[in-house]
């Protein structure tokens, strides 16, 4: 099988999901009269999901269509999807003892490294981006939704 075709079957699969997804949480009700209610991040996350899968869907119909050549690596993609999972894994074991703030900076370097192509790895980027994003991430959910995030030892 082909990238183009695994690509087509993953978009088409995770835009049902989505859909799925989003249809559930519309029909999440809250107990509480807050700005924000049970279903808005469910929501949200399945609209993110299925934007995402028609993007990879469309992309994949696209380069079926123009006939791009295609490398067959799968040995290389299997690695990678282990290594993403173990990084997953490593971080949700962690999580609770290092804490929120210090794990996941180290999570996004770790998964930008797995993910970037070796030409296009930029170690000083990734820390500014992880580090941003981590905090953007723990200042939304700190503040903006009151969730208490593990705090480690620190």
């Amino acid at each position: 099988m082909t990238k183009t075709v695994r690509d087509m079957i993953a978009g088409a699969t995770l835009l049902a999901l989505s859909i799925g997804a989003w249809w559930v949480a519309t029909g999440i009700t809250s107990k509480m009269k807050t700005g924000v209610d049970s279903g808005y991040f469910p929501e949200r996350a399945a609209i993110l999901l299925g934007a995402l899968s028609a993007m990879i869907l469309i992309r994949a119909v696209l380069r079926r269509e123009s006939g791009v050549a295609e490398e067959a690596d799968a040995r290389s993609d299997q690695r990678n999807v282990l290594a993403v999972f173990a990084t997953f894994v490593v971080y949700a074991v962690v999580l609770p003892q290092v804490g929120f703030i210090v794990s996941t900076v180290i999570f996004f370097v770790v998964m930008m490294t797995l993910l970037a192509p070796d030409s296009g790895r930029n170690w000083l980027a990734f820390l500014v981006v992880a580090t941003l994003m981590t905090l953007a991430i723990h200042t939304a959910f700190t503040r903006g939704f009151g969730v208490v995030l593990p705090s480690g030892p620190f």
